[in-house]
């Protein structure tokens, strides 16, 4: 079998890409959960939808 050969700076660039993603992401979550608990009050609805939805993309991470 032939081995793979990786360019280093290739993946730094990334790793980078998917960790900006990913505190993107994760900053835009927090923002509309603080929203929805200043606006509408009620934090286990809300708390339950975002357990879920992680729970959804932890079933569904598909990454070796």
């Amino acid at each position: 079998m032939g081995k793979t050969e990786w360019d280093m700076q290739e993946v730094k660039y990334l790793k980078k890409i998917n960790l900006v993603q990913t505190n993107v992401i994760l900053l835009v979550c927090f923002v509309l959960y603080s929203s929805f608990v200043a606006y509408a009050g009620d934090t286990l609805v809300i708390f339950t939808t975002v357990c879920a939805f992680c729970w959804i993309l932890t079933v569904l991470d598909v990454t070796p």
